[in-house]
């Protein structure tokens, strides 16, 4: 079988067919399919990412697995479609900065946010930084330390991460 996408579920659909000593033709009538079109499936001629969502199905419930779980061994899913992914620090920042914007010091120094998020990335961070400083408030989220994350055994963590200290 050559390197294809889909190939894990090609894997378990012949492995399967195998152990129940089923003909081609046997298992692609009750996956809903032609023997041709099965056979080209299993050998990575065809991509299993195109097939229909009712194959896929009919493949789950004759592996007894979860649909899902057939989705992503055919292509159609990929892991990282499970996960959000994280905001980046700038957009944190310009949120930030649109609250600033919104504070009664932007608007006596006649300061907007279209100003403020004009500026470069490390002088947006600054003013930020600054702002909560002097107004003993919080506007971006909890920083970790580099220690903490590599207290948890990673050096990246991709989402977020929060500490809770017993109290």
């Amino acid at each position: 079988m050559n390197d294809f996408e889909g190939r894990a579920l090609a894997v378990l659909l012949r492995a399967k067919m195998r152990r129940e000593d089923l003909s081609l033709e046997q298992l692609a009538n009750r996956l809903l399919v032609g023997g041709s079109y099965l056979s080209q499936l299993l050998r990575g001629v065809k991509p299993m990412a195109a097939v229909s969502d009712g194959f896929l199905r009919a493949s789950a419930e004759y592996l007894e697995i979860p649909v899902v779980l057939v989705y992503l061994l055919a292509g159609r899913l990929q892991a990282a479609d499970f996960f959000v992914p994280p905001l980046s620090w700038q957009h944190h920042v310009d949120e930030a900065l649109r609250e600033v914007a919104a504070s009664n010091i932007a608007a006596e120094t006649a300061v907007n946010s279209e100003m403020l998020l004009a500026l470069p990335d490390a002088v947006k961070l600054l003013v930020v930084l600054l702002y909560e400083r002097s107004e003993h408030v919080l506007l971006l989220p909890k920083r970790i330390k580099a220690s903490e994350i590599e207290a948890l055994g990673q050096s990246y963590v991709p989402f977020e991460v929060r500490l809770h200290k017993s109290g």
